[in-house]
Parts: structure tokens; C-alpha cells; sequence
């Protein structure tokens, strides 16, 4: 992690990596070994966005849409990501 530019997970993965029992001690743990971007998936709830430098994250909303089936669900959002994530498109947008 300490060689990455942004890490991406759920509230559980970054949990389990951090070796942390709640999602906001996560962060922090990596905030402290990590100088890049954190993305926490939230499922239904959005994302949350901690950038490099601010300490309030950014909370992103969710598109609403019409759920078939989840799977996929998370490589969808992540291509979507990272597609504005490498055009250097604001967090915002």
C-alpha cells in the first residue's frame, strides 16, 4: 500500500488490510503509511473520497439505478472511477 497512488475497497477490505475494526480507523491507519487517494465503496450508499490533504472526505451519491444482479456491481463502479480518475476529471464531477 505504502507504493500505491490510490487505493479502492470496501468498508471491509480497507478494514482487513488496515488490520482495523471500524472503517474510520482504517482510513486512518492508512492514511499514515499512504500518501495517495482513498476510496471507500459504500454499496448503496455511495463512495466516500479521502484525497491527499484534506481531512473531511468527499461523500458521493449514488446513481440510481435498477439492480439485476450485483455481480459486477463493484468493476462497474471502479471502471467508472477510473476512467475520470485518469482524465484527471474533478472528484465532484
Amino acid at each position: 500500500i505504502p507504493y500505491c497512488e490510490l487505493v479502492v475497497g470496501t468498508e471491509e477490505e480497507l478494514m482487513a488490510a488496515a488490520h482495523q475494526s471500524t472503517t474510520e480507523d482504517a482510513v486512518h491507519h492508512l492514511k499514515k503509511v499512504f500518501g495517495g487517494m482513498i476510496v471507500v465503496k459504500r454499496g448503496d450508499k455511495g463512495c466516500m473520497v479521502y484525497e491527499p490533504g484534506k481531512s473531511v472526505p468527499l461523500i458521493g451519491s449514488h446513481y440510481p439505478v435498477e439492480v439485476l444482479n450485483v455481480l459486477g456491481a463493484g468493476d462497474a463502479f471502479i471502471s467508472g472511477f477510473l476512467r475520470g480518475y485518469l482524465r484527471s476529471l474533478s472528484i465532484e464531477a
